[in-house]
């Protein structure tokens, strides 16, 4: 917006860390006709370019750990770096937090930097008190003339859902989750039967890649699905019990991570202090809690009144067939490579 502007009065509460998610590549960078060539071309470099970048971001994780030697090294690069890039000592000043790195969400934001230090941009430390017909009043008291007012605040970010999701009871998800949500493993819950979402509470906001991490949580569904249909189950939801012991374990972890650090951050209720909207683990170790469902932790009810109905009459799909393999199990993958290997060396 700045380059678009006469005048920009900007409105900053409280400072935040800046630092680029990947070291060679800043927001904006721009890829040059060569890279974009030998990516069409060669979908191998693609996945080298993804790995080396997905590679750096999963690696930043330890730094969340807010005794860390990643985090005690990390607070001072940064600092550095805005020092570089801002050397107006006022600006400076006001930017530079007092909290750990991570506290809040860290801004991969250098041409944010760039732009604020333009003749056109005036930066004010102090938080918007009452709009008004002319424009906006900060908490110094002083009332700024603006024709346009961009909110960059405010946001509801809860996992609150948008729209209705009724339960169990009659119970809305909109209410359960209107305070200090919390999911099991951030995507079952347990007055929600058949349910599933995406980044639930505590969801991995800021430790490590998603890319990953949202196909392990489709994948569970996928075998929540596969589960539901195979057995002719009605309804499968996570124990209370098994929530309420999950989510006191993770809220043991929090203290240990920078997200419990003395900072307004939207991944906790900034009323109660709770930690709501983050998972203290990294991606990867979600992926790996996810990768075999515990369905010791789930309570399930059948259609049938005895729950090994499903099974049938003990004849399997093959026997309806004219032509079908009946020894599939026999195969060279299915045989103990070791017993192989001692067999060929018995017989030379």
């Amino acid at each position: 917006m700045q380059p678009q502007v006469a005048h920009m009065d900007l409105f900053v509460r409280t400072g935040i860390w800046f630092a680029p998610l990947v070291k060679a590549y800043e927001t904006d960078y721009v890829y040059s006709e060569a890279e974009r060539a030998e990516f069409k071309g060669d979908v191998s470099k693609v996945q080298e370019h993804m790995k080396k970048m997905e590679q750096e971001i999963n690696e930043a994780y330890p730094a969340l750990w807010i005794d860390s030697d990643m985090q005690k090294s990390l607070r001072p690069h940064l600092e550095k770096v805005l020092q570089e890039k801002l050397p107006d000592k006022r600006l400076l000043k006001g930017y530079l937090p007092e909290f750990a790195v991570g506290c809040r969400r860290i801004t991969p934001g250098f041409p944010y930097i760039r732009a604020i230090q333009q003749d056109n941009v005036t930066v004010h430390f102090t938080h918007v008190t009452e709009i008004v017909p002319s424009g906006v009043v900060g908490a110094d008291g002083v009332l700024r003339n603006v024709d346009t007012i961009v909110c960059a605040t405010g946001f509801d970010t809860t996992c609150r859902p948008r729209f209705p999701i009724i339960g169990k009871n009659g119970i809305n998800l909109q209410d359960k989750w209107s305070e200090d949500a919390t999911a099991y493993f951030g995507i079952t819950d347990p007055d929600m039967p058949n349910f599933i979402v995406h980044s639930g509470p505590p969801g991995p906001l800021q430790n490590g890649s998603p890319l990953g991490l949202f196909h392990a949580m489709s994948s569970y569904g996928i075998k929540m699905i596969q589960k539901i249909q195979s057995e002719n189950i009605k309804s499968l939801r996570p124990t209370h019990e098994a929530l309420r012991d999950f989510d006191n374990y993770i809220q043991s972890l929090i203290p240990k991570t920078v997200f419990s650090d003395d900072c307004r951050s939207w991944y906790r209720n900034n009323k109660t202090g709770r930690v709501t909207n983050n998972y203290p683990g990294s991606a990867l170790h979600l992926m790996e809690m996810l990768e075999v469902p515990r369905w010791e932790d789930y309570r399930i009810e059948h259609f049938d009144s005895i729950k090994f109905a499903f099974m049938g009459w003990g004849f399997v799909k093959g026997f309806e067939e004219p032509v079908s393999d009946l020894t599939y199990y026999l195969t060279p993958d299915k045989i103990d490579p070791k017993w192989v290997d001692a067999v060929y060396k018995r017989e030379a």
